[in-house]
């Protein structure tokens, strides 16, 4: 089968078209045929050597997918052949075909695309466990969420507003935020022309907000802490603004601030099948009913792969960035 992947750490230069072994079948997964891959910030580190997990090469990244099913394991009862579904993956995403245990497959809405769905299984998945398993977001709370035009940003502005949140949320650009705006945030913040926390204490008469979404890192972690009300939750799920970064530790005790780390995919596949199935439950029914919606900002083709990464490094994307066969 085709696939695109790499067999050396380095620059988008580094990805390259492969002709892999597609894969067999086992017991409990399901064998899908990829119309479509969504791209993620964690692709660009795998490609980079800068993932946490040892990959043997050649790597084909890709953490999530969505197709039609082509067989069956034994003991795999829960889908059709030829039915639609996504799937959340331990990468393998970028390739025509992909195996995966039936746990983490989740059926696709009937009047949602191959590539919106594609675009749902990390970035949903991980804005729900953070913002409502972890950070424990209510009703009537407010949230700072960064990075409105990233993926992760979409998710968690469309997730708050639906359980009944107050949303304030950054972006490099005026054009970020009024879409921002329009996908439901009640504030925005254009963080290269103000202080974010500064702007914050603004909006909510100095207060703070009670829960931040981190995405970026080194470089908003300090303003995260200005932010932040006394008892607020600050879950950090990237580090693009950096890998390191100085805080002001007095303030944050005195807030007793909590700071929760975390990585979907540094979860086992029961913890993360567990997590999957409740989001289809709990999130899912929310997406057939058009209220969440994924964004889908760009589709490359296979042989563009470098240019797409290229184009999500480059920071250009308002919503997901789609790869398809």
């Amino acid at each position: 089968m085709k696939a695109i992947g790499l067999n050396r750490f380095g620059s988008a230069e580094v990805l390259e078209i492969l002709n892999s072994p597609q894969p067999q079948v086992k017991p409990g997964e399901v064998l899908i045929k990829i119309e479509a891959s969504g791209l993620n910030r964690a692709d660009i580190l795998i490609r980079e050597g800068r993932y946490g997990s040892q990959m043997a090469f050649p790597v084909i990244p890709g953490f999530e997918a969505a197709g039609t099913v082509a067989e069956l394991g034994q003991r795999a009862n829960k889908f059709q052949a030829g039915q639609r579904v996504f799937a959340l993956l331990e990468t393998g995403g970028y390739a025509e075909y992909v195996s995966v245990p039936e746990n983490l497959v989740l059926p696709i809405p009937e009047k949602m695309s191959f590539a919106e769905a594609a675009g749902i299984p990390d970035v949903f998945l991980t804005v729900w466990i953070t913002l409502f398993k972890k950070a424990r977001l209510r009703q009537g709370e407010r949230v700072l969420i960064h990075a409105a035009g990233s993926g992760i940003g979409i998710a968690a502005i469309q997730l708050a507003k639906v359980y009944g949140a107050t949303v304030i949320t950054t972006a490099s650009t005026e054009e970020k935020l009024e879409k921002a705006k329009k996908l439901g945030a009640d504030s925005t913040i254009n963080y290269k022309e103000r202080d974010f926390a500064e702007t914050v204490k603004d909006i909510t008469l100095g207060k703070g907000v009670d829960v931040i979404l981190d995405g970026v890192g080194g470089s908003t972690l300090d303003g995260d802490i200005r932010a932040i009300a006394p008892f607020g939750r600050i879950i950090l799920i990237g580090t693009v603004g950096g890998r390191e970064a100085q805080i002001a530790l007095g303030r944050a005790i005195n807030k007793n601030v909590t700071l929760h780390a975390f990585r979907l995919h540094g979860h086992t596949e029961n913890q993360m099948a567990d997590y999957f199935q409740e989001f289809g439950r709990e999130v899912m029914p929310p997406f057939a009913e058009r209220k969440i919606r994924c964004i889908v900002d760009k589709t490359f083709k296979f042989e563009q792969a470098q240019q797409a990464h290229q184009y999500l490094e480059q920071g250009k994307n308002f919503g997901k960035v789609i790869l398809v066969p």
